[in-house]
């Protein structure tokens, strides 16, 4: 993925998720970083979404705001691609690129209320989702 890739993954997110209240609140992206590997923060409702572009793959995250630290960080970021196939049970089984992207936001825009839910019921929901995720590595195609 380009510098360019990610700045339209960037604006794909922003464009699509605006009206259910995200909002971009941190960029770090630009041909100083190493590898390419940039990232984008965004504040939504009980949850922040990190775009992650990282030696080529570019991936969108999720962190419930209860995981962050004083510095906005967390240690437990989770992939989207893993939470839809947790919200669907179908199974994504695809190396992300910028059409996975917008597959991607456009499940988590049309499923808001489902991933929203998942958030508000935090920490309660972490366990299931932990436990479905720890399957689904065992299961990795990749």
């Amino acid at each position: 993925m380009t510098e360019s890739d990610f700045a339209r993954g960037r604006d794909l997110v922003e464009s699509q998720l605006r009206p259910l209240g995200v909002r971009l609140v941190r960029d770090v992206s630009g041909g100083d970083q190493p590898f390419g590997n940039a990232y984008a923060d965004f504040d939504a409702p009980h949850m922040v979404l990190r775009l992650l572009s990282d030696r080529g793959d570019v991936y969108l995250q999720i962190s419930s705001v209860q995981d962050l630290d004083q510095h906005g960080e967390s240690s437990h970021w989770y992939p989207l691609e893993g939470i839809i196939e947790f919200l669907s049970g179908e199974l994504a089984g695809q190396r992300p690129t910028l059409s996975t992207l917008a597959v991607e936001i456009q499940f988590a825009h049309e499923n808001w209320p489902a991933l929203s839910q998942l958030f508000v019921e935090w920490p309660a929901s972490k366990k299931r989702l932990d436990d479905f995720l720890r399957r689904r590595f065992r299961r990795d195609p990749y």
